[in-house]
């Protein structure tokens, strides 16, 4: 794993990732904009993976990310929750989850 950049929590990777997506829109403060440089609508990966042929859901995507960030990092409920644009929890709300743990660090 990369090195995190001092202060952002981000591997040196991401942040690589994150500067290289701001080039393809140098106008845009959306990280990963339309090609009109607008926010994307909501159906976009929707029609990507259909157009793709891959019988996946975006909810999958974040259920999995979501999965992820609670059983193999030590980030904060309310870091995970914004990483995937959800509003913050207020406490005693939310769904639950059911528990699950890595087998390994390789899992994860």
């Amino acid at each position: 794993m990369t090195e995190p950049v001092t202060g952002s929590g981000l591997s040196g990777r991401a942040v690589e990732i994150l500067e290289e997506a701001k080039t393809n829109a140098p106008r845009s403060e959306l990280v990963f904009p339309s090609p009109r440089g607008v926010q994307l609508r909501a159906l976009a990966l929707s029609d990507l993976l259909r157009t793709l042929g891959i019988a996946a859901v975006p909810h999958g995507f974040r259920s999995s990310f979501r999965d992820w960030a609670a059983e193999c990092t030590d980030g904060p409920r309310a870091v995970m929750e914004a990483a995937l644009a959800h509003m913050v929890p207020q406490p005693g709300r939310g769904g639950l989850r059911p528990a699950r743990t890595c087998s390994s660090a390789a899992a994860c």
